[in-house]
Order: C-alpha cells, then sequence, then structure tokens
C-alpha cells in the first residue's frame, strides 16, 4: 500500500513507520517470519491485507493502529483468515500482564486455533500484534464470539423467560473499536413444549466501561415513548449485563430500503423497481416526524451538547490533526473562527440521538426504527437535523455534479423539519449545518484514503461550511446599513 492512502493525520514522525506498516507485501514477509513461531502446528502465511485505522484515541495517544487481515494454510492444504491488530510504536512492555492474561483466557478459540500465543512484539517496527478476539479492555469479547457465545443473551430473550430452549447458537463480531467496543449479532434457535421451533436474532454490545448501563436505562424511557409515538421506532432494549458490560439489544425489523435508495442516488442508478420518488419523499416526511417526536418526547439523558461543546471538540481535533497538512488546517480553522463569532446564547436543549443520519434508519416510507442510542444527549435540535442533512449532500458536496437528487431529498427533509419544529430558526439550523459540516471535514483528515482525493473533499467540505456563514455575516452589515 503505498503512503499517499494514508490517512492525513498520521504524525510527521510516525509516516515512515506507518508506509512500512502498511506495505502489504512487506508486512506479509514479517508474517511469515513471525506467525509459523507462534503456532502450534506448521504453517504458511499466504497473504495480508492491512488496514489503517482512525480512531480519534489513537491520535491521542500518538499511536498508530493496523488491522491486518492474514490468510493462512496448513499443510494439509487447509485454509484460515484471521483478524489482528498491530499498535505502533510501543515498547516490549506492550506484552503487559493484563494481555497475556487475555491470551490465555483466549486458548482455544475457533477463531485464533492453531496459534498458542496470541500476541508478540515486532522490534523492527516497534510494534505490537494480538489475534483478535483478545482485548483486554473488552475481557467478554472472548467469551462472547465463542460457538456457544449466544448463551449469554438468552436470560434476556423473553422466550427463554418463558422457559424457551436453545437448540442452536451463532455469534458474529460486527464492528470494533480496539479498547473501546464491540457490537456482536447472536442468531439463536429457539424450541419448548408449547413453543414452534424458529430463530430470533439480538444483537450485544460490549463496552469497555459501564456506560452501557446507562445507554441501557435511556433506552428504557425511550423504548416506552416510542410504544405511544406514531412514528418513532427504536429496537427493544431487552437487558444489561453487569458483569460483561454487555447491552444487549433486540433485531430492528425491516430491510434497508432508506440506505438502498440513497445509495442508488449517491452512485446515480436507478431505484430499485417499484420505488420511486414520492416514496422517498414520504419517507422524509416519516424521518422529519420521527425525530420531532424525540425531541417533543420528555426524557431526560444524563449528558448535553451546546453549540460552544461541538465547537471546542473540533478545536481539539483539529491541534491533534493540524500536522497532517497545516495549510489545510488552517482553513479549517479560519471556520472554526468565524463559527466562534455565531455561537448561539441560551440554547434549547432537547432530547437529541447525537449521530443522527440514514445509515442509522431501518425502514421505509410505511416504518422506520432509528438505531445506536450510544449518542444520546440533550442538545438543540438543529444538531440532529443538521447532522441528517450533511451526510445526506456530502456526495453532491464533495463531488460536484454527481448526485443532484439528493439536494432535492435534502430540500423536502429540510422543509418538513422545520414544518414541524418552527422553534428552529432557519439561520440557526444553516449554523449546524456549518458545524456538522466542519466536523465532516476533520474526520476526512483522520480517514485512510488517496491524499489528493482527501484534499480535494475537505476543501469541499470547508467551502460549503463556510457558506452560510459568509451568507449571515452580509445579512448582518445589511441590516447595519
Amino acid at each position: 500500500m503505498e503512503s499517499h492512502c494514508q490517512s492525513l493525520a498520521t504524525p510527521t514522525d510516525l509516516k515512515p513507520l506507518m508506509v512500512r506498516a502498511l506495505d502489504e507485501a512487506f508486512m506479509l514477509q514479517i508474517f511469515r517470519h513471525k506467525l509459523p513461531i507462534l503456532s502450534e502446528t506448521p504453517i504458511r502465511v499466504m497473504g495480508c491485507r492491512a488496514h489503517e485505522g482512525k480512531a480519534r484515541s489513537a491520535l491521542e495517544q500518538r499511536t498508530l493502529r493496523v488491522t491486518y487481515h492474514v490468510f493462512v494454510e496448513s499443510v494439509e492444504g487447509q485454509k484460515r483468515h484471521y483478524k489482528l491488530l498491530g499498535t505502533l510504536p510501543v515498547t516490549p512492555e506492550f506484552l503487559s500482564p493484563a494481555l497475556l492474561e487475555c491470551c490465555r483466557a483466549a486458548q482455544g478459540h475457533p477463531a485464533v486455533v492453531p496459534f498458542a500465543r496470541l500476541a508478540a512484539y515486532i522490534p523492527e517496527l516497534q510494534m505490537g500484534i494480538q489475534f483478535l478476539p483478545v482485548d483486554p479492555a473488552l475481557p467478554a469479547l472472548i467469551e462472547a464470539t465463542r460457538p456457544e457465545g449466544g448463551r449469554l443473551v438468552t436470560p434476556f430473550i423473553p422466550e427463554c423467560q418463558n422457559g424457551a430452549t436453545l437448540e442452536q447458537t451463532h455469534s458474529e463480531l460486527l464492528h470494533y473499536k480496539s479498547g473501546r467496543r464491540g457490537v456482536l449479532k447472536f442468531t439463536v434457535r429457539l424450541s419448548g413444549v408449547d413453543i414452534k421451533p424458529h430463530q430470533r436474532v439480538v444483537f450485544g454490545k460490549l463496552f469497555a466501561d459501564d456506560r452501557g448501563a446507562g445507554i441501557y436505562r435511556d433506552m428504557q424511557t425511550l423504548w416506552e415513548v416510542s410504544r405511544r409515538s406514531g412514528c418513532l421506532r427504536i429496537p427493544e432494549p431487552l437487558g444489561y449485563d453487569a458483569e460483561r458490560r454487555m447491552l444487549v439489544i433486540a433485531e430492528a425489523s425491516g430491510q434497508q430500503d432508506l440506505n438502498v435508495w440513497i445509495k442508488c442516488l449517491e452512485e446515480e442508478q436507478p431505484l430499485p423497481p417499484g420505488d420511486d420518488f414520492d416514496r422517498l419523499e414520504r419517507c422524509m416526511i416519516m424521518v422529519a416526524e420521527a425525530l420531532s417526536e424525540l425531541h417533543r418526547s420528555g426524557i431526560h439523558p444524563r449528558e448535553s451538547r451546546t453549540f460552544q461543546d461541538a465547537l471546542a471538540n473540533e478545536y481539539k481535533d483539529l491541534e491533534l490533526m493540524r500536522h497532517g497538512n497545516p495549510a489545510l488546517a488552517r482553513e479549517i480553522e479560519r471556520v472554526l473562527e468565524q463559527l466562534q463569532t455565531h455561537v448561539p446564547h441560551n440554547e434549547r436543549l432537547v432530547p437529541c440521538h447525537g449521530a443522527f443520519r440514514h445509515k442509522q434508519l431501518v425502514g421505509n416510507d410505511q416504518y422506520l426504527t432509528l438505531l445506536d442510542w450510544d449518542g444520546l444527549i440533550l442538545a438543540n435540535p438543529a444538531l440532529d437535523a443538521a447532522s441528517f442533512l450533511a451526510r445526506l449532500r456530502r456526495t453532491p458536496i464533495t463531488e460536484p455534479g454527481k448526485a443532484s437528487k439528493l439536494e432535492w431529498l435534502a430540500e423536502v427533509f429540510r422543509r418538513e423539519f422545520r414544518a414541524r419544529e418552527p422553534e428552529v430558526a432557519l439561520h440557526e439550523l444553516a449554523l449546524y449545518e456549518a458545524l456538522v459540516l466542519t466536523d465532516l471535514a476533520l474526520r476526512a483528515f483522520r480517514r485512510p484514503q488517496r491524499q489528493e482525493h482527501a484534499i480535494a473533499h475537505i476543501y469541499r467540505l470547508v467551502a460549503e461550511a463556510e457558506r452560510p456563514l459568509i451568507r449571515q455575516e452580509n445579512s448582518r452589515e445589511s441590516s447595519r446599513l
């Protein structure tokens, strides 16, 4: 992998290390030398794929993280795929007692057989590697990903509480952030004396701290609200396993229809047969109504975020990333300074999703379920609307001339949202859109991609973020005259 595919945020002094860590041919030779030593039986390392991480926490710690997909063949010809996490630069103390204890707990796990040593230090790269599911911050990940891992969630499934028997179970790790959280999909087959055999899917979210308990309490309250709402739907919270710090949630019914439609518009492809723009417009009406119902729900999340809070976080992110491209960072800083002059005061704070976007919605114009409530907060209602609009518009902004119908869809949502929440002034929504677009520009700094693409995308996001600020400044000047 060439160095220009790195994240712009990679610290300058660490770029040589990252170039080598992302060079798949180089890493293949490293793994061909190192991994057979860790295995109990003879193996051949056949290939690897490398993916740079983009976590903010790694930048704060001045470390780099790379996920490796390693392909191995036994002498009998059996082929296996393993997932390893590389962290650099670190010292040999990376092999801490906590990590080694976690490795011992994972011995014999199907995901790591035939490896006997599940962590190692590579001196030539100052890199520590560990096999997933080894993560000392998420010790329950080992148990949850074993073949019998579904047994962990059966105490929370209503059918099991009513006497159903577990016949079969399967778990799959869907999302993972090193040292922070993991999302697992559990598929269980149930039966019983008075229960017809059937399959049930639930999700488990593992956390490195106890925040899952608070999320569960908030979701319980919101679940009761959603049952009385017209459009607001959330997955049913089933329980919280305090010992394993695991939140258990029911599967949301329905398909990813809205996401499929938006993907078609992004790629300028026809909508699926039977779907049309009337359905898309009706869907935007439902999204606006569901969001308004959330904002009027009256629940009280423990955390809050004002415009000034969000702006302060963006300044903090900029300091972590400005070394990657100082000229581009100055452009972002200039917009942040303009945003600082427009900070709204005495904001009305309501329950907000915190990361509202179309990829968090399951369903279509007949029903929608909003997923991922980890970021539930008290905030300005314009935050959720702006987050939805900015992500909906990202393709036409970063790739001018493409996906123009998404701009039409964004305007439909904007109109429907303001009709339901007239307290949110047009200039206030525009200000939050500028804030979210600037955040997307900062995120693009962390996203591994070709540097020329990243730079072009960031400049376009910054220019679009600045547009409403210029309009507001011109309006101020006109009022003075």
